[in-house]
């Protein structure tokens, strides 16, 4: 610095750095949360996509998880659900069914998983359904829960 307490440009320069590398330094340290977030909406068609198939009204919904959906980090919007009861598959393959979604390919060999798609692009929606058990550990996005009974297993997601 000069007598007259101003900074000299090299000063100016210096402090400008150490400055920037502190903020890089805060914006790693807090795993970069400031672009790491889910943006308002970022849900809206899951969430759209189970009330229409009513998630809700095919039997006990004991686990529910939405993940996914950041701005440019991880998974697409998901919704995942464990909901249990003797006919919580029979009741969504029929609103499946009914809500205008194909099933892809076959079920899954080792745990009967079968996969829906309904639309394209930005509309495209798919859906994934598997039987559970009790016992059956179900993850989503931050975490996992073990099923109480016998029902299914759905994901449901979406396009970013």
């Amino acid at each position: 610095m000069s007598r007259l307490g101003k900074a000299e440009p090299a000063g100016r320069r210096r402090l400008f750095s150490v400055m920037a590398a502190l903020g890089l330094s805060l914006v790693v340290l807090s795993g970069c949360s400031a672009i790491n977030f889910a943006p308002p909406g970022a849900f809206d068609k899951v969430d759209a996509a189970a009330e229409l198939l009513s998630v809700g009204d095919a039997g006990d919904v004991t686990f529910e998880e939405r993940y996914g959906g950041k701005w440019f980090l991880g998974d697409p919007p998901t919704l995942v659900a464990i909901v249990e009861g003797a006919d919580a598959e029979s009741v969504l393959l029929g609103q499946l069914e009914e809500a205008g979604f194909s099933v892809r390919g076959l079920p899954d060999a080792a745990n009967g998983q079968t996969t829906w798609e309904r639309g394209r692009g930005e509309d495209y929606l798919g859906v994934s359904l598997r039987p559970v058990i009790e016992g059956d550990e179900i993850s989503g996005g931050e975490r996992s829960e073990l099923a109480n009974g016998t029902g299914v297993a759905i994901w449901i997601l979406s396009p970013k």
